[in-house]
Protein backbone atom coordinates (compact mmCIF):
# COMPACT_ATOMS: atom_id res chain seq x y z
CA UNK A 1 0.00 0.00 0.00
CA UNK A 2 1.32 3.47 -0.87
CA UNK A 3 2.20 5.83 1.98
CA UNK A 4 1.13 9.48 1.99
CA UNK A 5 1.71 12.40 4.33
CA UNK A 6 -1.14 14.76 5.23
CA UNK A 7 -0.10 18.22 6.41
CA UNK A 8 -2.37 20.83 8.00
CA UNK A 9 -2.35 22.97 11.12
CA UNK A 10 -5.98 22.10 11.89
CA UNK A 11 -6.37 18.70 13.61
CA UNK A 12 -10.04 18.50 12.53
CA UNK A 13 -9.05 18.88 8.87
CA UNK A 14 -6.32 16.26 9.24
CA UNK A 15 -8.82 13.85 10.77
CA UNK A 16 -11.39 14.50 8.05
CA UNK A 17 -8.94 13.92 5.20
CA UNK A 18 -7.50 10.90 7.01
CA UNK A 19 -11.01 9.42 7.24
CA UNK A 20 -11.55 10.02 3.51
CA UNK A 21 -8.35 8.23 2.53
CA UNK A 22 -8.09 5.55 5.23
CA UNK A 23 -7.89 2.07 3.75
CA UNK A 24 -6.64 3.39 0.41
CA UNK A 25 -3.21 4.52 1.63
CA UNK A 26 -0.94 4.17 4.64
CA UNK A 27 -1.20 7.63 6.17
CA UNK A 28 1.08 9.76 8.32
CA UNK A 29 0.04 13.20 9.55
CA UNK A 30 1.95 16.35 10.45
CA UNK A 31 0.63 19.50 12.07
CA UNK A 32 2.68 22.04 10.14
CA UNK A 33 5.22 22.32 7.35
CA UNK A 34 8.35 22.13 9.48
CA UNK A 35 7.24 18.90 11.17
CA UNK A 36 6.36 17.48 7.75
CA UNK A 37 9.76 18.42 6.29
CA UNK A 38 11.47 16.47 9.06
CA UNK A 39 9.24 13.46 8.38
CA UNK A 40 10.05 13.54 4.66
CA UNK A 41 13.73 13.25 5.51
CA UNK A 42 13.04 10.11 7.57
CA UNK A 43 10.59 8.19 5.36
CA UNK A 44 9.67 7.70 1.72
CA UNK A 45 6.23 8.87 0.59
CA UNK A 46 4.21 8.33 -2.54
CA UNK A 47 2.49 11.69 -2.04
CA UNK A 48 2.13 14.71 0.19
CA UNK A 49 -1.14 16.56 0.62
CA UNK A 50 -0.38 19.92 2.23
CA UNK A 51 -2.49 22.86 3.23
CA UNK A 52 -1.25 26.17 1.88
CA UNK A 53 -1.84 28.50 4.82
CA UNK A 54 -0.32 27.43 8.14
CA UNK A 55 1.40 29.31 10.96
CA UNK A 56 5.14 29.51 10.43
CA UNK A 57 6.20 27.94 7.15
CA UNK A 58 3.48 27.44 4.55
CA UNK A 59 2.65 24.64 2.14
CA UNK A 60 4.62 26.23 -0.71
CA UNK A 61 7.74 26.24 1.48
CA UNK A 62 7.23 22.55 2.24
CA UNK A 63 6.51 21.47 -1.33
CA UNK A 64 9.55 23.39 -2.63
CA UNK A 65 11.76 21.35 -0.32
CA UNK A 66 10.05 18.11 -1.26
CA UNK A 67 10.41 18.91 -4.96
CA UNK A 68 14.17 19.44 -4.49
CA UNK A 69 14.90 16.46 -2.24
CA UNK A 70 12.28 13.94 -3.44
CA UNK A 71 11.22 14.92 -6.98
CA UNK A 72 9.18 11.76 -7.59
CA UNK A 73 6.82 12.38 -4.67
CA UNK A 74 3.33 13.53 -5.75
CA UNK A 75 2.87 17.08 -4.43
CA UNK A 76 -0.71 18.22 -3.75
CA UNK A 77 -1.59 21.65 -2.37
CA UNK A 78 -4.94 22.28 -0.68
CA UNK A 79 -6.60 25.55 0.24
CA UNK A 80 -9.95 27.23 0.66
CA UNK A 81 -8.54 29.94 -1.62
CA UNK A 82 -9.33 29.59 -5.34
CA UNK A 83 -6.92 27.67 -7.58
CA UNK A 84 -6.13 30.86 -9.54
CA UNK A 85 -4.26 32.11 -6.46
CA UNK A 86 -1.60 29.45 -7.11
CA UNK A 87 -1.33 29.59 -10.91
CA UNK A 88 2.29 30.73 -10.76
CA UNK A 89 3.37 28.01 -8.37
CA UNK A 90 5.08 25.02 -9.96
CA UNK A 91 5.83 23.23 -6.70
CA UNK A 92 2.46 21.50 -6.56
CA UNK A 93 1.53 19.03 -9.25
CA UNK A 94 -2.13 19.33 -8.33
CA UNK A 95 -4.36 21.71 -6.42
CA UNK A 96 -7.41 20.52 -4.47
CA UNK A 97 -9.97 23.03 -3.26
CA UNK A 98 -11.13 22.71 0.35
CA UNK A 99 -13.32 21.14 1.46
CA UNK A 100 -11.66 18.28 -0.38
CA UNK A 101 -13.73 15.65 -2.12
CA UNK A 102 -12.53 12.06 -2.11
CA UNK A 103 -12.35 11.73 -5.89
CA UNK A 104 -10.34 14.95 -6.22
CA UNK A 105 -7.79 13.65 -3.72
CA UNK A 106 -7.58 10.25 -5.38
CA UNK A 107 -7.12 11.85 -8.81
CA UNK A 108 -4.38 14.11 -7.43
CA UNK A 109 -2.50 11.25 -5.78
CA UNK A 110 -2.89 8.68 -8.53
CA UNK A 111 -3.65 10.44 -11.82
Amino acid sequence: MKRILLVDDDPAVLRGVWLLLAGRFEIDVAEGAEAAAAMVEQRDYHGIVSDFSMPGKDGIWLLERVMQSRPTVRRVLTSALPASTFDGSKVAERFVQKPARLQDLLDALDP
